[in-house]
């Protein structure tokens, strides 16, 4: 029996079918906005699915929307996956001493690396904000940190610098020259450039003192993956000095095991 798991994100929505905890096809994903294909895109799968099941940053009318859809629809009601209340729960065990606090999209991230066998890791998720989390081999959630993502710093220096030009990524991801010989290019530089250099140095620095913890010597050192997903990761992956595996459904592939 198939279940359609989607993540309804701050500006698209993913979506694809699982069965028995693994995904049966990439994620497709469409615009906020985009209502009537979405809808037209669900009502073509057959058989019907079991259930419905998301993880959803920030509730909404797009939420809504969805839930009364799916009820009208298959006559199911949307199962929303949350963080769990206790802090030790499916082989993790989070460093949040209130563990709701982080975001449902960080654990299901953590929870896909774990059922892909990717741990030890740290887990880039470069979306509206870009969130970074390491998690050892035995599933000890060490904490995280928060930066704005590329459409955030685009929009934050728009806003107090209305006069400069605004840009947009290469459609083929191809990373920005360095020094670049226009504003666009500069801007795009300096975004791109810019955070996957800060990105390069935050794991080098976890990796480095992460590396001396008594527990677990090696870890969470220099020898773990690095993972990385989201709506920028792969023009960040290619500007990135530091090798990381690309993982577009790490989020999805955590909710089809997660309820």
């Amino acid at each position: 029996m198939t279940e359609l798991l989607i993540d309804i994100g701050n500006s698209r929505i993913k979506w694809t079918l699982a069965a028995d905890g693994e995904l049966l096809a990439p994620a497709q994903a469409l615009a906020h906005d985009d209502h009537p294909a979405l809808f037209a895109a669900w009502a073509g799968v057959s058989p019907a699915p079991s259930a419905v099941r998301c993880v959803c940053v920030a509730a909404g009318p797009t939420l809504a929307l969805i839930e009364s859809w799916v009820a009208q629809q298959w006559g199911l009601a949307l199962d929303q996956v949350q963080t769990p209340s206790s802090r030790s729960a499916a082989g993790l065990t989070l460093a949040y001493p209130q563990p709701q606090q982080l975001g449902a999209d960080r654990w299901l991230a953590m929870r896909g690396a774990q059922h892909l066998g990717q741990l030890p890791a740290i887990i880039i998720d470069a979306g509206s904000a870009i969130t970074i989390d390491q998690v050892d081999d035995q599933g000890q959630h060490y904490g995280g940190l928060i930066m704005a993502g590329l459409a955030a710093q685009q929009a934050g220096l728009q806003t107090i610098t209305p006069a400069l030009p605004s840009w947009m990524p290469d459609p083929a991801d191809h990373p920005p020259s360095l020094l670049a010989t226009n504003t666009p290019d500069a801007l795009r530089s300096g975004a791109i450039n810019g955070t996957a250099a800060a990105l390069d140095q935050l794991i080098a620095r976890l990796r480095r003192d992460s590396a001396g913890q008594e527990q677990t010597p090696d870890a969470i050192g220099a020898g773990c993956n690095v993972l990385i997903t989201g709506g920028d990761a792969s023009r960040l992956a290619a500007a990135m000095q530091t090798p990381t595996q690309y993982y577009p459904d790490l989020v999805l592939a955590g909710l089809a095991v997660s309820r």
